[in-house]
């Protein structure tokens, strides 16, 4: 007698090699469009410079003098632009880059003004949205605020280092697989080798990323928790009298070169309150740092030298955080390393969108995941974000009546502020300033609001997560550029100060 039951084919638990390629193609494939957007702006960020290049002509230099004359370039500076403050004068990336001045309009309007420095002329401006700025801001932050873009962003480093993990692991052969482009057998075949390939060589560069995106977000819980990794800036002791934006740039170049042998001088940062220095940024003998790792803080008043800052004295917590930026968009070696960087960063974005071909061409069900489709709402906010970082740069620091301005503050938060003008008296000029901070998230001890030598309020909360206001009266003539400054006191007990410049009425 037969037997009469038939058993049905058995069905094969998945391999753990299965395993970690489905989670593979699970990451590349259902967030494609989001890795794509920070890779995409990631990698034009690299070579953002160099198009700025391309696209302004007042950006490129037609020779290098063999000494710079940075009194001369500002006495130019003064000369085209006598009514607007000068804010910071730097050399350019590379040798190729005039200078370029920063200057803000008596109404608050940013711009770059640019020196040939052989001739000591200025040759034209540009506004301060230059693709250098947009790109940057885009992978960085995508337009949102820092404490909700850059955390947005970092989670990325997390899916690339789980892609290359389970890539690496699925990889049977690496030396064949490495050097393997079969053309013959098909579209399929060879873009999966393609992609095989681009990736094992890649590998160097995917842990550049990760790391440095890492240590990016550690930046960003450290500025949250009020533990900063950059050093602290030291001010003067004074706290009364004018601003000196114009102080002499030749004696601060002189001052920095005096007291820190070796130094080559690469920008000026100009005071912008009564009790800040001067700061002279350049390079010394490490050029995997930041310029800002290297500097010499000035006296503006009198050109001594407050404080010298070297790169091999800040601790290695300041340290890495200065390397972090040159590695990961490879600045640190001139437009050579930048190319390289580039090239890899599109083989990245070649490598995602592959990837994705090639798990739609194996899965039979074509329409999108919950997984894409969860990353439409984060493209329109990003989109919706875009519309004021836009208008920002269209009047940079202007506010007038009942106009909303927000200011970066310390830990990465922001505090909007509004600040009101009425005219009191239109005999004497009077104005009367008001100043009220929805308090919200932040834990506000103690806020001062400075015009000038003039203290126009401070406010103490009663209750945290209130509103508080307060008014003053000052004179314009007593405000330098219509300069105002807020300094607030934290319950942490960090000390932030922010300057906003208040348009003509």
């Amino acid at each position: 007698m037969k037997n009469a039951y038939k058993s049905q084919p058995s069905v094969r638990a998945p391999t753990p090699r299965r395993k970690l390629f489905d989670l593979h193609s699970w990451c590349g494939f259902n967030l494609c469009a989001f890795m794509c957007l920070v890779v995409f702006t990631g990698t034009i960020a690299v070579i953002s410079d160099e198009i700025d290049w391309l696209i302004h002509p007042e950006m490129r230099a037609h020779g290098q003098p063999e000494n710079i004359d940075w009194g001369a370039m500002q006495a130019a500076v003064h000369e085209f632009a006598d009514q607007d403050t000068l804010m910071s004068l730097s050399a350019g990336e590379e040798g190729y880059f005039n200078y370029r001045a920063t200057m803000f309009k008596p109404s608050g309007t940013r711009y770059f003004l640019y020196i040939d420095p052989v001739k000591n002329e200025i040759v034209g401006t540009s506004s301060a949205l230059t693709v250098q700025r947009f790109f940057r801001d885009l992978h960085r932050y995508l337009f949102m605020p820092s404490y909700l873009g850059l955390p947005l962003v970092t989670t990325m480093a997390v899916a690339l280092l789980v892609s290359l993990y389970t890539g690496l692991k699925t990889v049977r052969n690496w030396k064949t697989v490495a050097l393997r482009l079969r053309f013959n057998r098909g579209i399929r075949v060879a873009v999966g080798d393609f992609h095989k390939a681009s990736g094992l060589w890649g590998i160097w560069f995917f842990l550049i990323i990760i790391v440095t995106s890492f240590w990016y977000f550690a930046e960003f819980v450290g500025a949250v928790t009020a533990n900063h990794f950059e050093p602290s800036r030291p001010g003067i002791e004074r706290t009364s009298g004018p601003v000196l934006h114009d102080a002499d740039a030749a004696q601060l170049v002189q001052a920095a070169i005096t007291a820190m042998p070796g130094f080559h001088p690469t920008s000026i940062q100009f005071a912008v309150r009564p009790t800040q220095a001067a700061t002279v940024l350049g390079r010394l003998n490490d050029p995997l740092v930041r310029q800002r790792a290297n500097r010499v803080f000035i006296n503006p008043l009198d050109a001594s030298v407050v404080h010298s800052q070297r790169s091999a004295e800040i601790g290695w917590v300041a340290y890495l955080n200065e390397l972090a930026d040159p590695i990961h968009f490879g600045s640190f070696g001139s437009l050579v390393t930048k190319l390289i960087w580039f090239t890899f960063g599109v083989s990245m974005l070649t490598l995602t969108l592959t990837g994705v071909w090639l798990t739609w061409r194996r899965v039979k069900d074509r329409t999108p995941t919950t997984a894409q489709w969860a990353n439409l709402p984060l493209l329109v906010l990003v989109c919706a974000f875009a519309v004021p970082y836009l208008e920002r740069y269209k009047d940079t620091r202007v506010f007038h009546n009942s106009e909303t301005a927000t200011a970066e503050l310390i830990g990465n938060v922001t505090l909007n502020l509004i600040l009101e003008t009425t005219p009191s008296n239109e005999f004497t000029g009077h104005y009367t300033l008001n100043f009220r901070a929805p308090e919200g998230r932040l834990n506000i001890r103690e806020a001062a609001l400075h015009a000038g030598r003039t203290e126009l309020g401070r406010f103490t909360p009663s209750i945290l997560g209130s509103t508080v206001s307060f008014s003053g009266f000052f004179e314009p003539e007593d405000v330098a550029g219509n300069i105002f400054h807020i300094q607030t006191l934290f319950e942490a007990g960090k000390f932030s100060e922010v300057s906003v410049l208040l348009g003509a009425q």
